[in-house]
């Protein structure tokens, strides 16, 4: 009888994990989703090289240069301000 009793303790243990790992799945695709679904405002993608002829490295003559993708969105929330 003692068998029996740890079995559906079992049970409602695992049923309960089951459903608390469903509501946590549940929860982060629901956080996933929300900034997706805020209003694209403003879309921009700049390319900046900076290059720095001259340059001394360890008393080495060299010519640096940096090299810059940025690309940016931003989105509007439901209150109307800006989400970066």
């Amino acid at each position: 009888m003692h068998s029996l009793n740890r079995s559906s303790t079992r049970l409602s243990r695992n049923a309960r994990l089951a459903v608390l790992s469903a509501l946590v799945a549940c929860g982060t695709l629901l956080a996933m989703v929300q900034p997706a679904a805020a209003q694209l405002v403003d879309r921009t993608h700049q390319h900046i090289v900076a290059t720095i002829p001259n340059d001394e490295v360890c008393g080495v003559p060299v010519t640096t240069t940096v090299d810059i993708i940025n690309n940016s969105q931003e989105r509007l929330a439901h209150s109307g301000f800006p989400l970066f």
